[in-house]
């Protein structure tokens, strides 16, 4: 209709407004979700006690049901309902007391032990008496055993290392080597040779012959 005709007549105005719902479940906890069956089950048989009334038997799903046994499934389903929103209640209950006794005896059972232990030592079976699990050295297998020795000793032969009668031998070796050389002696010089002594001399002049002369 044109607005004209509208404004004439006096025909009100239609105004669409969208709206934007969130579609988003909000997270509830399992006690409102128990409120929530609760509250649907118990509408449920309220509706059909007063809306529903001289309908006997009902026929649901293919089925036929008495009014009496339909009403009375519909109550034992809100009844586990209640139960199991008490019984949550209660674990959670039991829950908190647990971690709260835990929180005080956990700690006395460690001291406990601790004592036990500086009275029989780490080792003594008597530590299973009192609930605990004494220190055992563990047992390891001849295979596995000489396995180890295997892999030690290549691991050794592939680093250099060396065991104690090698490395003893290679500290004597090292000591040797580094050892200060022995101080050196003087020189021994030949004895000094004595000075001739002279013979006696010819006498000078004539005073006699020489045996080797002609005459």
């Amino acid at each position: 209709m044109p607005r004209d005709q509208q404004r004439s007549t006096g025909a009100p105005t239609r105004s669409f407004a969208t709206t934007t719902t969130n579609t988003t479940p909000a997270t509830q906890s399992l006690t409102t979700q128990k409120v929530d069956v609760i509250a649907e089950f118990q509408a449920l048989i309220d509706g059909i006690n007063t809306l529903l009334t001289g309908i006997d038997p009902f026929i649901l799903l293919g089925k036929s049901i008495s009014r009496a046994d339909l009403l009375a499934k519909l109550q034992a389903r809100i009844d586990a309902a209640v139960k199991t929103r008490n019984d949550r209640k209660l674990v959670a209950a039991d829950v908190a007391a647990e971690k709260a006794a835990a929180a005080i005896a956990d700690p006395l059972r460690k001291g406990v032990k601790a004592f036990a232990i500086s009275q029989f030592g780490e080792t003594s079976p008597t530590l299973q008496q009192l609930g605990f699990v004494q220190y055992r050295t563990p047992q390891r297998k001849p295979a596995n055993v000489a396995a180890g020795a295997a892999k030690a000793k290549s691991t050794r032969k592939t680093r250099g290392t060396k065991g104690k009668q090698q490395r003893a031998a290679a500290s004597q070796a090292a000591a040797v080597a580094v050892s200060p050389p022995a101080p050196a002696q003087p020189a021994q010089l030949p004895p000094a040779e004595a000075p001739a002594t002279a013979g006696p001399r010819p006498p000078m002049g004539g005073g006699g012959s020489n045996p080797g002369a002609s005459s």
